[in-house]
């Protein structure tokens, strides 16, 4: 598929371990930080951001979402364990997906009603997902006075992109 597809999964797994390792150390009290408009505490955003790619993969294989995604806290390296695993297998799922594979639909109870959806929606959701959930725990950070910058800028040098000229 498109090598830009695939770099944004890329961007996706990278964002997700420098979030994760930035929350090593934290205290209880830490974990419990909130902020309005975001998805809770910080432990739930994180649980939340982490586990929620079971569904997405589901969906983009057509297949039903699934049991509701794990509840229970298995601890920053848990959570970076499982980033591990989901990830892998979404940016599998990008480096698989083909442009015949664009027109797909699958079939998907949402809010009480089946409907068909477009099997390419569920990449660009669960990228819009991720970044809406890293932005919150960003800010909870900041607000923590341990600022983070996930932007792409700091990817591209992570991954030596801009060669000088």
């Amino acid at each position: 598929m498109s090598e830009t597809l695939i770099e944004m999964f890329r961007y996706n797994a990278w964002a997700n371990q420098v979030l994760l390792e930035s929350c090593k150390g934290l205290s209880e009290a830490e974990w419990e930080t909130s902020l309005p408009g975001t998805a809770g505490t910080m432990r739930a955003t994180l649980l939340h951001l982490v586990t929620s790619p079971e569904s997405f993969l589901n969906r983009i294989t057509g297949g039903d979402p699934g049991p509701p995604p794990r509840l229970d806290w298995p601890g920053v390296e848990g959570l970076v364990a499982i980033a591990r695993e989901l990830d892998a297998k979404l940016l599998a799922l990008a480096e698989a997906f083909e442009v015949s594979d664009m027109a797909e639909t699958v079939n998907l109870t949402y809010m009480g009603e089946t409907r068909s959806w477009p099997r390419r929606f569920f990449f660009v959701h669960a990228i819009t997902h991720a970044t809406e959930h890293r932005s919150q725990v960003c800010m909870m950070l900041t607000a923590l006075g341990k600022p983070l910058d996930l932007d792409g800028w700091n990817y591209a040098f992570a991954m030596k992109f801009g060669t000088p000229v």
